[in-house]
């Protein structure tokens, strides 16, 4: 048993050798225990660990080894459903050719000119902050609104019939900064599409050139957050946007365990059942989206060539 605990310890080590010393040894002995109490998982968990992939991986996200003992993706997974997710994750990233995305914090899949003729940019990648709800994260940046707008943070999972499964952990955006309500000005800057809702529609796309046919989101109560803190205190820790009612806004279905099936591709509307006064707005955004897609083909194609 300790022989692993040692493991434990020796990869909390590396992982925090960044931050201070005090806190190191904090992560140390919690993750001492941690392997304790969860032995055999620790066991297999480690001896993944130890492959070449994920000697490599762990060389770009040394603190990996920590996240099948914490919450993921959902509050109901068991260590041996988390430790699945994840390495079907990598399997999938490694199966479609993306690996090089593991590399590094984001890499920009396309620039594209706003409203005001400033640049906004979608960006792939991993951060930090999302954890606990996926190992990929597709951002929308826009550098003069303070940066980040919104993110959306998934994983993969391979079914029983061997087709892959997006899972949706997070969709966050930042309302305001700095007193500036910067998700309603990147509205306005992308012809009035939300920034949640481009994300989602980049995110089908995306799933639909890897050939991944199906997409879930986990809705507000299992949703990873909610155990963020070791004391959840409802009105102090309450996630304040309501991932059932976006879901359900953008069709998806419950499909059990607070789990959504989301459509494959937003539907559109016909330009001729649009009133003649907002056609042109209409236009521009949907051009704007054919441009971003036409560019994420491209970088995934591109990606595909690279490793070839």
């Amino acid at each position: 048993m300790f022989k692993i605990s040692i493991k434990a310890w020796g990869y909390a080590k590396t992982a925090f050798s960044d931050e201070r010393h005090q806190y190191m040894r904090k992560q140390q002995y919690k993750s001492f225990v941690l392997s304790c109490l969860h032995y055999r998982s620790s066991r297999d968990w480690f001896k993944i660990l130890e492959t070449d992939r994920y000697r490599e991986i762990l060389t770009q996200r040394p603190r990996l080894f920590l996240k099948p003992f914490k919450v993921y993706l959902s509050t109901r997974y068991s260590m041996r459903e988390r430790i699945k997710v994840i390495c079907d994750t990598y399997d999938c990233i490694y199966a479609k050719n993306m690996e090089k995305v593991i590399r590094g914090e984001g890499h920009t899949i396309d620039e594209f000119t706003l409203k005001n003729k400033m640049p906004g940019k979608l960006v792939i990648g991993y951060n930090d902050r999302y954890r606990k709800e996926g190992e990929l994260v597709l951002s929308l940046v826009i550098d003069h609104l303070q940066g980040n707008i919104a993110s959306v943070s998934f994983s993969f999972e391979k079914m029983l019939n061997n087709e892959w499964l997006c899972r949706i952990g997070c969709l966050q955006g930042r309302p305001s900064v700095e007193g500036v309500y910067v998700t309603k000005e990147a509205q306005k800057l992308m012809n009035g599409i939300r920034p949640k809702v481009f994300l989602i529609e980049i995110l089908q796309e995306f799933c639909k050139i890897l050939d991944i046919k199906n997409i879930n989101a986990i809705g507000s109560r299992y949703q990873a957050q909610n155990k963020k803190h070791f004391i959840h205190i409802p009105f102090l820790h309450a996630i304040r946007f309501s991932y059932d009612d976006f879901w359900k806004e953008i069709g998806g279905e419950d499909i059990g365990e607070n789990w959504y099936a989301l459509p494959l591709e937003t539907v559109r509307k016909n330009i001729s059942d649009i009133k003649s006064e907002k056609r042109a707005y209409y236009k521009k955004r949907y051009e704007l989206m054919d441009a971003v897609k036409g560019n994420l083909y491209l970088y995934l194609r591109n990606k595909a060539e690279e490793r070839g």
